[in-house]
């Protein structure tokens, strides 16, 4: 659905690559629960687990998070977002889904480009029929950390208070780390194979 969506829709952006490029991985931390939306309860702390990547020929991210109850380590919400240009309108914008407990919703907003990163104003149902207007704003403080709030809350009609900022840090793939260490390490030796003569047999020969 969503490929063929932005397949027919959308065209690479050199503006959206420059804007989400510093937000690309995986981003973890933790925050105190907040309730007001459907399905959550203001219980403890919460752990997040959320990540950007590019869709095949960068014209869009995908943002998918899973946030748990610390303790219980139930869901607390998860879905997946896309953010795009719209080509009918020219503005960027996300559509989203997902599931806040056991409370399944749908979203759709635009997006906003601010200092060091972007505001997003959503519209949301759920499938019990409880609408929400809302904005989170994401903004990077740093190579390795995400500072994530939610300014304002409207939910089935009742307005709420802020969701202060709290940091997520940069988790890294070691994986991938040490391929990319293992790559180096061999191109710089291999950048004066002379240097490795002593170490070698006397027989071996570059070819």
């Amino acid at each position: 659905l969503f490929n063929g969506l932005f397949a027919g829709s959308l065209s690479a952006d050199a503006p959206l690559q420059e804007k989400m490029a510093p937000f690309i991985g995986r981003w973890v931390g933790t925050s105190k629960a907040f309730g007001g939306f459907e399905g959550t309860v203001d219980e403890g702390d919460i752990a997040w687990d959320l990540s950007f990547r590019w869709v095949p020929g960068k014209n869009a991210v995908e943002h998918k998070w899973h946030i748990t109850y610390a303790v219980s380590g139930k869901n607390f919400s998860s879905g997946t977002e896309f953010f795009y240009l719209d080509a009918e309108s020219g503005e960027f914008k996300v559509i989203s889904s997902g599931m806040d407990g056991n409370v399944a919703w749908s979203n759709k907003g635009t997006v906003r480009w601010i200092r060091e990163g972007h505001e997003v104003s959503l519209r949301e149902k759920t499938v019990n029929g409880t609408q929400s207007t809302y904005v989170v704003r994401r903004v990077k403080d740093g190579p390795n950390t995400l500072l994530l709030s939610l300014p304002s809350r409207v939910i089935d009609g009742e307005e709420l208070g802020e969701v202060k900022s709290f940091p997520l840090e940069r988790r890294t793939d070691a994986r991938k780390s040490n391929q990319k260490l293992a790559v180096s390490f061999f191109e710089y030796l291999l950048s004066d194979p002379e240097k490795l003569k002593p170490s070698l047999h006397a027989d071996f020969k570059f070819t």
